[in-house]
């Protein structure tokens, strides 16, 4: 489904460690990404006790990151703009 919208590959690693760093230092060290990732939506403080994975990956990775929100149904998601 993805090739036929214009996405020429897709990795995928399993990698120990911190989700989120391990994430960003990936993206940091391969060019021409983007990162997609699901969140659960939490906000305020239960997102600061929690902390988020999502919001981590957001700030530092210096690519795209596609967030979608946990539980969207996939027609719901705008795939024709992923460029």
């Amino acid at each position: 489904m993805l090739r036929r919208q214009g996405i020429a590959s897709i990795d995928h690693k399993i990698v120990p460690g911190s989700a989120a760093n391990v994430i960003v230092d990936l993206t940091l060290d391969t060019p021409d990404n983007e990162v997609a990732m699901t969140t659960h939506g939490h906000s305020g403080p239960g997102r600061w006790t929690l902390g988020s994975v999502t919001d981590r990956v957001v700030r530092h990775s210096g690519d795209p990151v596609l967030v979608i929100r946990t539980g969207t149904p996939i027609f719901d998601l705008a795939w024709w703009e992923i460029r």
